[in-house]
């Protein structure tokens, strides 16, 4: 979801072992969420929360699970350049854009803090992503 600057991306995962050493009765469930908002074309600041239940049938207490939280700070290189302005052109609103983006490397460094006995006290998160 995205409204002018902010963007939520949510992303929620059920999981489910198989073969000869699974330990799950029911379902796992492992999520991520980013609430994501642009400084400028190219900086951008992210709020991000992960966690992880290896058993909802059996989840147990909170403090057994995996969840961190921390904020991320994002750097774009290359991409399109009408991006500058913040602004999109007339052919790229009418969906008439004769020429394929322009590649580009998003880099992000943050830091996760744990919120449970289970997780680390504080973990780096470093992120690369090459759009083209």
């Amino acid at each position: 979801m995205v409204k002018g600057p902010v963007s939520l991306t949510l992303d929620p995962l059920f999981t489910k072992q198989r073969g000869d050493f699974a330990d799950q009765e029911g379902l796992g469930f492992q999520y991520g969420w980013q609430l994501k908002y642009e400084l400028t074309s190219r900086w951008a600041l992210a709020l991000e929360m992960f966690g992880e239940i290896d058993d909802l049938a059996n989840a147990g207490s909170f403090n057994d699970q995996n969840h961190s939280l921390g904020p991320t700070l994002y750097y774009t290189f290359g991409g399109d350049t009408n991006k500058e302005s913040g602004r999109n052109t007339d052919e790229e609103k009418s969906g008439d854009v004769s020429e394929l983006a322009a590649p580009q490397l998003n880099l992000g460094a943050g830091v996760q803090l744990g919120l449970t006995d289970a997780t680390s006290d504080v973990a780096l998160k470093l992120a690369a992503e090459l759009d083209f």
